[in-house]
């Protein structure tokens, strides 16, 4: 079962600790992903990822199986009721029930607010992870096409063609 946790501050303390923030990018480097989700190069140290998830614009959490943490998600760019949606599972989340991770933190999200908060999540990632494209397409997400130079990869120094996802909440 897939257990989902918020970051939050209740009564002046947080759900993480800021060392638990730090130690989920040192687990995304481990992993080799920090390139793909973070490809436009806005969030390059472990200080700016703390600093995203603990910014009043950002809707953080993390999903957990059996005691450990599997991935983790976040919704910025909040606007009436469509927010822009980020996921990234951990290697010990890839591969099978995987699905079952990225529906558990697409329900928390479209949950908030007793499911009143949010209508949409819109995603762009590179076209050339087609495994995540094909993944999120598992998880429930409608593809609406791909952008010619889309996504600027500050990685590459180049913009590439990028793939323009969207979730809708359940009727």
């Amino acid at each position: 079962m897939i257990k989902v946790k918020p970051y939050m501050i209740v009564d002046g303390i947080p759900t993480f600790p800021d060392s638990v923030i730090k130690s989920f990018w040192d687990q995304m480097e481990v992993d080799g992903t920090i390139e793909t989700v973070f490809c436009d190069g806005k969030i390059n140290t472990r200080e700016q990822w703390l600093a995203n998830v603990k910014s009043g614009g950002t809707v953080f959490c993390i999903a957990i199986r059996d005691g450990d943490p599997v991935g983790l998600g976040w919704i910025n760019r909040m606007e009436k009721k469509k927010a822009w949606g980020h996921f990234c599972l951990f290697s010990n989340g890839w591969g099978l029930g995987s699905e079952q991770i990225g529906k558990a933190m697409l329900n928390f999200f479209f949950g908030l607010d007793n499911g009143k908060a949010f209508d949409i999540f819109m995603g762009m990632l590179p076209t050339s992870n087609q495994a995540a494209v094909a993944y999120l397409v598992k998880c429930g997400a409608n593809i609406i096409g791909k952008v010619r130079n889309g996504l600027w990869n500050e990685h590459k120094g180049e913009s590439e063609s990028a793939t323009l996802i969207y979730f809708e909440r359940p009727a």
